[in-house]
């Protein structure tokens, strides 16, 4: 029999078992901006510790931690500057994930997955038993927090936009609504490479608060109306085309047919609804490439109530807001995105 100490899957499964413990150490520095703090030189801990307030002998020790991470160098004894991975973590940082880092990796999404056992149990997300917050309805009333909300999701989708632009043609439509639509970064990218197409920028006060100075910045805002609402009543009527990024899997099935049926209703004859969201296998297998998918499924169970969806399952929420699906590719790599189509049931 083997020695346990040769056995390939120890070290794997220790990877899994301690997963939690680096979030907690990108989460803290983060939160106390040690990225944006050495990016113009390594500072020593001493130093640093006196501009975070914190106590310099821990500080030292979550540095070290950052440095095994490979987010900082050690570059002397008890001097640290940023590696190049931790760059992604300043906050200025063109491919910034600083605030996605601060949202998954931020109190209210670790005390929802602490409370995981119950979710199993009950299906219902953390805050029905009181653990946290709606988080839709904190963000509405968290200015802070909806802001770093909505600065997580234009991170993704900065990093997601190219893929979709190659994968799908907008040229085809004069209008395009885009549902749930935060900031404007999806339909920003969309209507700067698409000349001549309309956009309607459709969010609550609070999701579409940054949205106009981003829709300037990327010199679209002329062909670009931002109109504030909620999905779940009504949306804007009359386009030919209605797009949602990771906006459905935060619902349960019947709302996320709310939504659909709103758009359904809104959406000229020969309209179509396109949803971006990943798309599940029907039968998963071992994939550590597709783990976020998995793991963004519990994530929705726990924090929102929503889920990730087959195929099989999209089409079921369509068919009951009276569409159909017509198509669904898959997004290029690194993306986990599927662009999913649908126009008006036959």
């Amino acid at each position: 029999m083997a020695d346990a100490t040769d056995d390939p899957r120890i070290p794997m499964l220790q990877q899994l078992i301690f997963g939690f413990f680096p979030s907690a150490v990108l989460s803290v520095a983060v939160r106390l901006r040690i990225p944006d703090l050495v990016a113009d030189g390594p500072r020593s801990s001493d130093d640093l510790a006196a501009t975070t307030d914190t106590h310099q002998p821990s500080l030292y020790r979550l540095l070290r931690a950052l440095a095994y991470l490979g987010i900082l160098e050690e570059t002397e004894p008890s001097t640290f500057g940023l590696a190049d991975m931790g760059a992604l973590l300043r906050s200025d940082d063109p491919h910034s994930m600083a605030a996605t880092t601060q949202l998954f990796c931020g109190e209210h999404v670790w005390r929802s997955w602490g409370d995981l056992m119950a979710g199993v149990q009950t299906g219902k997300p953390s805050y029905e038993r009181g653990i946290g917050s709606e988080p839709f309805t904190d963000f509405a009333q968290n200015a802070e927090g909806s802001k770093n909300f909505n600065q997580a999701m234009s991170e993704g989708t900065l990093r997601e936009a190219p893929g979709v632009l190659a994968s799908y043609d907008f040229a085809q439509f004069s209008t395009l609504v885009d549902v749930g639509g935060g900031d404007g970064t999806l339909l920003a990218a969309v209507l700067a490479a698409t000349p001549g197409l309309q956009g309607v920028l459709y969010d609550t006060a609070s999701g579409s608060a940054e949205a106009p100075d981003r829709l300037r910045a990327a010199g679209v805002d002329d062909r670009c109306e931002v109109v504030v609402g909620d999905f779940f009543d009504a949306v804007p009527e009359g386009a030919d085309a209605y797009i949602m990024k990771s906006v459905i899997h935060d619902w349960d099935d019947d709302r996320c047919v709310t939504i659909l049926s709103n758009c359904r209703r809104a959406m000229k004859a020969d309209g179509k609804v396109l949803v971006l969201e990943p798309v599940l296998p029907s039968v998963v297998k071992p994939s550590f490439a597709r783990l976020g998918v998995i793991m963004s499924d519990l994530n929705m169970l726990m924090n929102t109530g929503g889920k990730e969806r087959t195929e099989d399952e999209f089409a079921s929420i369509l068919s009951s807001a009276d569409l159909q699906l017509s198509s669904a590719s898959r997004v290029p790599k690194p993306s986990t995105l599927s662009v999913i189509e649908s126009v008006a049931a036959s």
